[in-house]
């Protein structure tokens, strides 16, 4: 998106981790909050690193997510998407952000 803006091709864009380019100009709009949810723990420390989904909707996600909680950063299942990652919880209970 970051070439097609500086292209001409795109007008505006959202993104969560742009590539700056100094002919753009960016705006911040948000910073996005992930939520722990989880079947059966309450807090960080009740997760079962078994039944742990492992985020990977993006690549700065999965860097934040490995430096912050190292203990969850190699899981036995990651998901690329939200939608994907709540079916599972649904379907089999755990833990993801």
């Amino acid at each position: 998106m970051v070439t097609d803006l500086s292209m001409g091709n795109l007008d505006i864009a959202v993104l969560y981790a742009p590539r700056y380019l100094p002919e753009i100009t960016y705006e911040h709009l948000m910073v996005e909050e992930y939520v722990m949810v989880s079947t059966f723990a309450r807090t960080l420390s009740e997760v079962n690193p078994d039944s742990y989904i492992r985020p990977g909707y993006t690549v700065v996600l999965e860097k934040t997510h490995s430096e912050l909680i190292p203990a969850l950063a190699i899981s036995r299942l990651s998901m690329g998407s939200e939608s994907l990652a709540e079916a599972m919880l649904r379907r089999t209970g755990g833990s993801c952000y």
